[in-house]
């Protein structure tokens, strides 16, 4: 067991095109399986979920997401569900959705061996 370790689960399908440079809301369940509790207020080490944009090469285009708190400490074994704040790019296309966690100044977990929850997203033009 590591300090950044979690398990993602969603329920949403993103079947529909999202529109370039909007925003959307993806439920996302995240389980702790490491040994640190998870505070998006912790003054010294906050966690937050966040994501990244991949081209369908797996090439990262977008690295550092929008943060979404958690509203509540998550200790190690508990489950929590959030709604998180997705920016989509700003072209459209083919993209992976990577959902990540990140512990300001320490690292993204995905950093650590722990895989982001991959999700195909097609991104039309806006308007």
């Amino acid at each position: 067991q590591a300090p950044f370790q979690a398990l993602y689960r969603t329920q949403d399908k993103i079947k529909d095109p999202v529109a370039a440079s909007s925003e959307f809301k993806l439920q996302v369940t995240v389980q702790n399986t490491g040994f640190l509790p998870w505070s998006s207020v912790d003054a010294r080490r906050p966690v937050f979920i966040s994501y990244h944009w991949q081209n369908n090469s797996g090439k990262t285009v977008i690295y550092d997401g929008k943060r979404t708190s958690f509203n509540k400490e998550i200790n190690p074994g508990e489950k929590t569900t959030v709604s998180v704040s997705i920016k989509t790019p700003d072209s459209p296309g083919r993209y992976v959705l990577a959902v990540d966690l990140v512990c300001e100044g320490a690292t993204w977990f995905s950093h650590c061996g722990n895989p982001p929850l991959f999700i195909p997203v097609q991104v039309k033009k806006a308007g």
